[in-house]
């Protein structure tokens, strides 16, 4: 049996860059991911971006959820580390089931790894499923917010439950 694991985009690995080209050719996904990518490459070395990215206030990282070298969903992360805060943003896919997973295993990354202390996630709509998902999931509900609903998981939260 094979499990889902989350991958964490390292915009310098060509073969990270070469699954996330066939996963939009494969969903019809027409997305500025390589083009983000590629526009970090192409302003700085790797050392410099990995220096960034360990000791920089910013955070904005693309993860995926894959199984068995197919990348099946997305989202972005994008936070600040100062405040330890970061909002989650998930892909446009239809498939309830990779969306679980990937707010599940994005949620854990921020707060385990990232080390945040709260993480927003912003869903559409019109997303019913995930919006009821996360409620029953104990993500405290906020509302709606510039067009999208926003929901939130605290690490005290987490911790408690």
């Amino acid at each position: 049996m094979s499990v889902s694991r989350l991958l964490i985009v390292d915009p310098y690995n060509k073969s990270h860059i070469k699954k996330i080209n066939e996963y939009e050719t494969r969903n019809n996904n027409s997305s500025d991911i390589v083009d983000f990518l590629k526009r970090i490459t192409t302003s700085q070395t790797k050392e410099e971006y990995l220096k960034n990215k360990r000791n920089g206030n910013e955070i904005e990282e693309r993860l995926f959820i894959e199984k068995d070298s197919l990348l099946l969903d997305s989202c972005q992360i994008q936070g600040e580390k100062d405040i330890k805060t970061g909002r989650i943003t998930l892909s446009t896919t239809k498939n309830i089931t990779n969306k679980k997973k990937i707010v599940s295993l994005a949620v854990d990354y921020a707060l385990d790894s990232l080390k945040l202390e709260e993480v927003f996630i912003m869903l559409d709509p019109a997303d019913k499923g995930m919006i009821n998902y996360l409620s029953k999931q104990g993500y405290e509900y906020l509302g709606e917010e510039q067009g999208n609903i926003l929901f939130l998981k605290e690490k005290e939260e987490r911790l408690k439950g």
